[in-house]
């Protein structure tokens, strides 16, 4: 930190080579520096992507020619020989280009373009288009000359949408006839035809101006940010979150707050609604497993009842909704205020179950056998990120390595236990010890991720240990927030319910298309990613030992916590949405990043009301750090 430390001060001593700042007084604006770089660059880096998803195209494979030809319909402006252009079979599970072609030349109204088989990271496949209907036959212009045969089954794609499937009758030379499964869209000619359940795409970019702002415009934020530090050794985002805030509140009249409540009044239905249809059943199917697998008996079809259930809120989600939404508008009119800020008071913390328990050796105790069970459940799914993380890791950079992580962290199973901790060893010991091999920068970079994960990981597990091994030399649990509500707005935010969060309650947060696989976006989306990466690590690893979930182990004063007082929520939420970011191709794509938002937004605000309640001392650090995620803003 010394060099970056003596630049940082450097630039704040700038305008008044007089004035020296303390190292205390610079280690803060170091601090403040590298939170805001990532605002900032998160900020550019979301622009920058919705602006280059307007300049790109996807086009599916029009129909294979041969292995090492393919013909697309590839915008006539980007069709100049030589031109090359990557590859997608884009989904969740795989984010990254499986290969490229290059254009040859115009063949008719389509494109023929050459490619490598070997160079590959998937097969491209058998593609082609539906020719003709007759009536129930279907014919489609691949052949017995792709190796196709009679019973396969092909994929039939709208664009890039999966509209059906269809099965091979007859199997000529060039072209084959086949019916259509029940259940599917009505087809048409022109529709794409793949083996594979992912539209294969061709994803074209070339708009020389977008990508000359895509490298412009960083460089200008970022200098302008650092001039702004140099001026006026202040921070220039505060300056400009103060201003947004002044204009905020010149706008803070009733009319505004009620238009307000009412817009977020459909959204706040529909999620309401959707969480019903969806974490109920499951969490009700994961707790009778649960007893199920205990009591070691056949369940047989004492799940229908749940999936029933599940079905009938699904089935009716539409009109669920409007009658949420009838009664989100009746309570703020007769209240004439907001039912999101009622709910919310309702629920504030009161005390938990500790609350009227005297100090003492049983008060202690008491929190101390309740916060073994917090520590369990959240140590589980951490353990179970750090497994995978690492697994990752192995798999990218140590391939054929021969160890892995294994077990779980399950104290009914001391010995999956030990095969996790052993393992555990085993594998970090042969990371250390043995260089990594990446097949390109991309693996490079995956790396990176998993192990910069692994780091922040470590760093919650100390914190964790700390309040465990605590009492052993003096360091109390003040108190917890040992709730339903702490319990909801903590879970959220880890697995198995942020799946059911992000994939199920908000649209997919992946989209089919990526808005951006090539041109210096896609460089700086890594970089900014990395970088927030980084920070969010620093600031598990700033809060050391006072890392607790639903914990009061005091407040930490310094470092990131000194800026912004939720500074590893923000980098956390916007580090996933950064990592996600390519596939953010729709509105609901970009609506689901939202919730994920909000759902850092109820975790703080829970966390905040907990410890306001819980420790003087944080309603002082309130006053002192005002912000909590935009300094001078919110």
């Amino acid at each position: 930190m010394g060099p970056i430390s003596a630049t940082v001060r450097l630039l704040a001593n700038a305008r008044e080579g007089s004035h020296l700042l303390t190292k205390k007084e610079s280690g803060r604006v170091l601090w403040q520096v590298l939170y805001e770089l990532g605002l900032v660059g998160a900020f550019t880096v979301f622009l920058l992507a919705i602006l280059h998803g307007a300049f790109t195209s996807h086009v599916g494979i029009e129909r294979i020619v041969d292995d090492g030809h393919v013909l697309a319909r590839i915008p006539d402006a980007a069709a100049r020989p030589g031109e090359r252009f990557p590859v997608y079979r884009y989904s969740r599970d795989w984010k990254s280009a499986i290969g490229e072609v290059e254009v040859e030349r115009r063949d008719g109204d389509l494109t023929l373009c050459r490619y490598d088989p070997f160079a590959f990271r998937w097969p491209m496949g058998r593609h082609g288009v539906i020719t003709a209907i007759d009536g129930r036959d279907i014919s489609v212009n691949l052949g017995s000359n792709f190796g196709l045969v009679k019973g396969d089954t092909l994929i039939i794609f709208d664009g890039r949408t999966q509209v059906g499937r269809i099965f091979l009758m007859e199997v000529g030379k060039e072209s084959s006839w086949a019916a259509q499964y029940p259940g599917g869209s009505e087809l048409r000619p022109g529709m794409g035809v793949s083996e594979f359940l992912v539209p294969t795409q061709i994803v074209v970019f070339d708009n020389p101006v977008v990508g000359f702002i895509e490298v412009l415009l960083p460089c200008l934020l970022a200098a302008a940010y650092l001039f702004g530090w140099m001026r006026s050794k202040s921070s220039p985002l505060a300056r400009v979150g103060s201003l947004l805030r002044g204009l905020a509140l010149s706008m803070d009249r009733p009319a505004v707050r009620t238009g307000l409540a009412l817009l977020l009044g459909w959204p706040a239905a529909w999620v309401s609604v959707r969480f019903c249809a969806e974490a109920i059943p499951y969490l009700l199917r994961a707790g009778w497993a649960a007893i199920v697998g205990w009591l070691h008996f056949d369940p047989g079809s004492s799940f229908d009842g749940i999936r029933a259930l599940g079905d009938l809120l699904s089935d009716n989600a539409g009109i669920l909704t409007l009658v949420v939404f009838a009664g989100y508008c009746w309570v703020l009119v007769a209240r004439k205020k907001s039912p999101l800020g009622l709910a919310w008071e309702s629920l504030r913390f009161r005390g938990g179950p500790v609350k009227g328990v005297k100090p003492g050796i049983g008060r202690d105790l008491l929190i101390w056998s309740l916060h073994l069970v917090i520590a369990y459940f959240f140590a589980y799914s951490l353990f179970s990120f750090l497994k995978g993380n690492l697994n990752a890791a192995l798999d990218t950079a140590w391939p054929g390595a021969g160890v892995r992580v294994t077990g779980a962290f399950s104290p009914a199973q001391p010995g999956q236990i030990w095969d996790l901790f052993q393992s555990l060893v085993s594998t970090l010991g042969y990371m250390i010890s043995h260089a990594p091999h990446f097949a390109d920068g991309e693996a490079a970079w995956v790396t990176a991720r998993y192990m910069l994960w692994s780091l922040t990981i470590g760093g919650c597990l100390v914190g964790y240990s700390h309040s465990i091994l605590g009492y052993l030399w003096g360091k109390r649990i003040r108190n917890l927030d040992f709730t339903i509500p702490g319990w909801i707005t903590n879970a959220v935010c880890y697995g198995p319910l942020l799946g059911v969060v992000v994939w199920q309650i908000a649209p997919p947060l992946q989209g089919a298309d990526p808005i951006f696989a090539s041109g210096p976006i896609l460089h700086l989306d890594m970089a900014t990613e990395f970088f927030l990466d980084v920070v969010y690590m620093l600031t598990i690893w700033n809060l050391g030992t006072m890392f607790g979930v639903m914990t009061d182990k005091g407040v930490r004063r310094t470092g990131f916590y000194g800026v912004v007082r939720h500074p590893s929520y923000t980098m956390e939420a916007l580090m996933f949405i950064a990592l996600e970011l390519k596939g953010l191709s729709s509105g609901v794509n970009w609506l689901a990043a939202g919730v994920f938002l909000l759902l850092y937004w109820l975790r703080s605000e829970r966390e905040d009301a907990f410890m306001s309640s819980s420790n003087p001392e944080y309603r002082e650090y309130k006053q002192a750090t005002p912000w909590k995620f935009l300094p001078g803003l919110y």
